[in-house]
């Protein structure tokens, strides 16, 4: 994972490799170009390495936040593409324009591989049209807390419940149950890359013999 968010401030790169240990490190550079080509090298150089180098790299897979209601599935990235992330800013002010770069020096780096866009919004697609489109749009941001509120609702007989605001802004390791429940509700890791990286995978790509 590289965090570029922190404005005016090092990016900070984080590894985790197959034993499950974290390499993290903050690097000497503030631009973001050099920070991806360093994660990428990590990758094919030093106790981080996976593969054999970038010829190994056969697609690419960008998670974007926002993707208002024409990207209900992975879409292969065109210029057309891009071009409505870019319009959809106002929505994603602060993830749409940092997903848009990564994709932008991605393109640079392997211009002749495929690059798939894997949407947040295209959690609730599958919505009634009355239940999206009431009081106001809905796009359906925090897919995966949904997914834990779901996964609960039916242990109320165990009086085992969750607490809505803590589950929908919580981070990795965070005890989201409800003051009154009898069970603690932990959330751990949901490797939310692994999921990005198989919905690519399984993507079929018109440039792709697979």
């Amino acid at each position: 994972m590289l965090d570029w968010g922190r404005k005016e401030r090092p990016l900070f790169l984080s590894t985790k490799v197959t034993n499950g240990a974290y390499f993290d490190q903050e690097l000497d550079v503030c631009d973001v170009e050099m920070g991806i080509k360093t994660l990428l090298n990590s990758f094919w150089q030093g106790e981080t390495q996976v593969i054999e180098g970038s010829q190994e790299i056969e697609r690419i897979g960008h998670r974007v936040v926002h993707g208002g209601k024409e990207f209900e599935q992975p879409t292969l990235i065109n210029a057309a593409v891009k071009e409505r992330i870019r319009q959809l800013i106002p929505l994603a002010p602060l993830h749409n324009p940092a997903n848009l770069q990564g994709i932008e020096i991605m393109e640079k780096f392997f211009p002749s591989l495929p690059q798939i866009a894997v949407f947040d919004t295209a959690f609730h697609t599958t919505m009634p049209e009355i239940v999206k489109t009431y009081p106001v749009p809905c796009y359906g941001f925090h897919g995966i807390s949904h997914h834990r509120e779901e996964a609960c609702q039916g242990l109320a007989f165990l009086n085992v419940a969750i607490d809505s605001e803590k589950n929908r802004f919580c981070q990795p390791d965070a005890d989201i149950s409800a003051s009154d429940s009898l069970k603690r509700i932990l959330v751990l890791h949901t490797r939310e890359e692994w999921m990005i990286a198989r919905s690519c995978h399984t993507f079929s790509c018109p440039c792709s013999s697979n």
